[in-house]
């Protein structure tokens, strides 16, 4: 899954099935956090992180 702090973003949240995923950060972005689950269901995830330049 990849979330971003903007929520009127249509693709802010995503699910994605599959070994990769690409996402194009917006103007609005001003972080994103990605989180992972294995096939039995476990999660992992990594701490929000700054995406503005």
């Amino acid at each position: 899954f990849i979330y971003t702090n903007w929520i009127w973003c249509p693709d802010r949240y995503q699910k994605v099935t599959g070994g990769s995923f690409r996402y194009s950060i917006t103007p609005n972005d001003r972080y994103v956090r990605i989180e992972i689950r294995d096939g039995e269901g476990r999660r992992a995830w990594c701490s929000p992180f700054s995406v503005q330049s």
